[in-house]
């Protein structure tokens, strides 16, 4: 019975351990996915960014997720994912759409305008998920099919949203 008992006691470590560890690891792959940013995705196969985004809550039930700089001149930088959620922003999956018009809906560009040459990506099809929410921080990550400037069709792939808070 004694034998039995510290069997038991021994397999219930073990699991606990191992969840626990699990969860650590999880946490981390999440705060490092943008390394020392908090915004970033891919497109193509090819072409990364990361930046320090803000956490801004709007009127009519939207909420951004922003980057905007000034390049000097006329020349800017702009990456938002913006979130249309009525009552409140909550936890969960979000469509991209042309304009995030509709309780459920997002929408996200990247317009990058440096001396005239102009780089632009825009979401139409995909997901975002909001996998956390807690008082002016949100986390969340998303993928989607989008257009660039020259109407073409581009992958954006390994966004996320990493602790962003106003």
């Amino acid at each position: 019975m004694k034998k039995t008992f510290t069997i038991l006691m021994s397999l219930i470590f073990i699991g606990t351990l191992t969840l626990s560890s699990c969860k650590k690891d999880e946490e981390s792959e999440t705060k490092n996915a943008c390394a020392d940013k908090n915004f970033c995705f891919k497109i193509g196969d090819s072409l990364s960014y990361s930046f320090d985004a803000k956490w801004i809550s709007q009127a009519q039930s939207k909420y951004k997720v922003l980057f905007s700089q000034s390049l000097g001149g006329t020349s800017n930088e702009i990456a938002e994912l913006e979130f249309k959620s009525d009552g409140g922003i909550r936890t969960g999956e979000f469509t991209f759409a042309s304009v995030a018009a509709s309780d459920g809906q997002a929408y996200f560009r990247y317009i990058k305008n440096m001396t005239g040459e102009i780089t632009s990506f825009t979401c139409t099809e995909g997901k975002v998920t909001i996998t956390k929410f807690e008082g002016n921080k949100i986390t969340a990550n998303f993928t989607c099919t989008g257009k660039d400037k020259d109407n073409k069709t581009v992958s954006i792939t390994n966004g996320n949203v990493v602790e962003v808070s106003n």
